[in-house]
């Protein structure tokens, strides 16, 4: 089962996926190479929009990748 990976440039505040042209990555290993390739991006200051599972049911939108890399933060 495959998996993508939307994510874009740093955006100004208040934008949301829709407003941004954000790039997908095929994550055709599966949901563990979804996550990994995920923490990369945040690591580089991307932005991640979502992880989405074969025909792009959502998985983990934005706010939930972010708590899921960093579980302290509020």
């Amino acid at each position: 089962m495959s998996w993508t990976v939307p994510w874009s440039e740093s955006v100004k505040a208040g934008l949301s996926e829709e407003d941004v042209v954000s790039h997908v990555y095929l994550a055709i290993r599966g949901e563990e190479e979804a996550l990994r390739v995920a923490c990369e991006f945040l690591n580089q200051g991307l932005i991640v929009w979502s992880i989405r599972r074969d025909h792009g049911i959502l998985e983990m939108d934005r706010h939930r990748i972010f708590h899921h890399f960093n579980p302290l933060t509020s």
